[in-house]
């Protein structure tokens, strides 16, 4: 049994693929962005992860406001994604020092 509001009608001919994520991923992510941690508009976010939970979180960071939106990802194609979706910077950590680098462009903002 699920609640009405916990389900996500979709056509019956969506791949799962496409449609697993609508029932979890894109709602986990989005819903912390937006539900939790209520970032105010021209706040910065960092984001760990650039699959469907994470990808959905940058998106709901957008929606509100966010100015900097920070992805970090291992797979150069979920970062190019982030970028494409609106990250502001994508970091590869298995490239350089993903701290340092937030770091780094964290104070470049404040100066």
């Amino acid at each position: 049994m699920v609640l009405e509001t916990a389900a996500v009608k979709i056509p019956d001919d969506m791949p799962s693929e496409i449609a697993s994520p609508l029932g979890c991923g894109i709602q986990i992510g989005a819903g912390a962005v937006i539900n939790a941690l209520h970032p105010e508009p021209g706040s910065s976010m960092v984001i760990f992860g650039a699959g469907a939970v994470g990808l959905a979180a940058l998106m709901a960071a957008r929606t509100v406001g966010c100015w900097t939106i920070i992805a970090v990802d291992i797979l150069d194609n979920r970062c190019k994604i982030a970028h494409e979706l609106g990250a502001t910077y994508t970091i590869n950590p298995g490239v350089e020092d993903a701290v340092e680098r937030i770091i780094e462009l964290l104070r470049a903002q404040i100066i």
